[in-house]
């Protein structure tokens, strides 16, 4: 794609918080509906750019939390339990895994 085509825009500096979710079977629904209700919560923030449906992998063993923010700060702002990110709940197999993405230096693909 030639670069007047591209629709990325660079100069656009967007903070994404993804997290990775492993639920047990008989929980993955019930883990897809909070996660839904979380999606409203951040929405309503200002800062918040988009929160994508709860996407799950291609084995069905993992739930994904995709949003997209203005800034890392505007996300903090929040006030989302850092703390609790790393922890495993009760209806999930093992250690939530949080991540904060910005875009490369270097911008290319």
């Amino acid at each position: 794609m030639a670069p007047s085509q591209s629709t990325y825009r660079t100069e656009v500096q967007v903070f994404v918080f993804m997290t990775l979710h492993y639920p047990s079977a008989d929980n993955a629904e019930a883990l897809a509906h909070g996660m839904a209700e979380m999606r409203g919560w951040m929405e309503s923030h200002p800062g918040c750019l988009g929160v994508e449906p709860p996407l799950l992998t291609e084995d069905g063993t993992c739930l994904v939390g995709f949003s997209r923010w203005e800034s890392k700060e505007a996300f903090l702002a929040t006030g989302v339990d850092l703390d609790a990110l790393g922890e495993t709940p009760s209806c999930e197999l093992r250690p939530r895994q949080p991540y904060f993405l910005t875009p490369s230096s270097n911008g290319s693909t």
